[in-house]
């Protein structure tokens, strides 16, 4: 009987041990499963996270490109508008230089103008001394061998042109000089033909309205006159009326 209850309780142990092997490794490939689950879902998140940063990387290597090509145009267009630049000081200074050498030659062209009006007048004065010594001069007698009988006179080119009254309104004139850079003209009419230096004139060309003068330098017989409009219609040489401007 006390072999029998020996044996019993050596099956049993042996039954008990192996039933608690059993489940100690059924707990630990469970435990093995839930890692591997774990990892497998760590290693799936960790290749979504290095799929976005593949493609955020793409992105910004993108940008960059398109950054670095609006670079290059910006570095490109800062050229050609330096160049530009340049060009303009040169255009400018060489424009300078220019109106430095034009405003030269006209207050040279002024000075031979004034020179001439002064001669014009000296030549005046002497030609009115010359007629007022030839009005003193004796009346001719009848000693003098003068034929008047193949003199006709025609009586309406005796009567006196009348002189206009008030402020002269329109003068003929001609353009002695034609200035394109500075836009002036000179005319063969001054002070005595009625061209005054505070007044705006209007001028004609065969009858047609051109454009307007402004007076710069007035003397008596001749004036110089800014083109104000209808420069294209001028040219040396011509006639042309001017008028007071209304």
């Amino acid at each position: 009987m006390f072999k029998k209850i020996l044996v019993f309780i050596l099956v049993f142990t042996i039954v008990a041990g192996i039933g608690a092997g059993y489940f100690f490794l059924y707990q630990e490939k469970e435990s093995e499963i839930r890692l591997r689950k774990n990892m497998e879902v760590e290693l799936d998140s960790t290749l979504k996270d290095r799929e976005k940063i593949r493609e955020e990387l793409g992105r910004i290597k993108d940008d960059y490109q398109k950054i670095t090509q609006e670079l290059e145009k910006g570095m490109v267009k800062n050229e050609e508008l330096l160049n530009e630049a340049g060009k303009m000081v040169t255009d400018l200074d060489g424009a300078k230089s220019e109106i430095i050498v034009l405003s030269q030659e006209r207050e040279v062209l002024l000075r031979r103008l004034e020179e001439q009006d002064a001669k014009l007048e000296k030549y005046q004065i002497k030609l009115k001394d010359e007629i007022s010594k030839s009005a003193e001069r004796e009346p001719m007698t009848e000693d003098d061998n003068v034929q008047l009988e193949n003199i006709t006179v025609d009586e309406d080119s005796l009567e006196a042109e009348p002189l206009p009254e008030g402020k002269v309104t329109q003068i003929k004139a001609e353009i002695m000089a034609f200035n394109k850079e500075y836009g002036f003209i000179v005319l063969n009419r001054g002070t005595k033909d009625g061209v005054e230096i505070d007044s705006l004139y209007e001028f004609n060309i065969k009858g047609q309205l051109k454009g307007r003068l402004k007076p710069d330098r007035v003397y008596e017989s001749m004036s110089v006159l800014d083109i104000l409009e209808g420069r294209e219609s001028i040219t040396e040489g011509m006639n042309i009326e001017i008028f007071p401007e209304e």
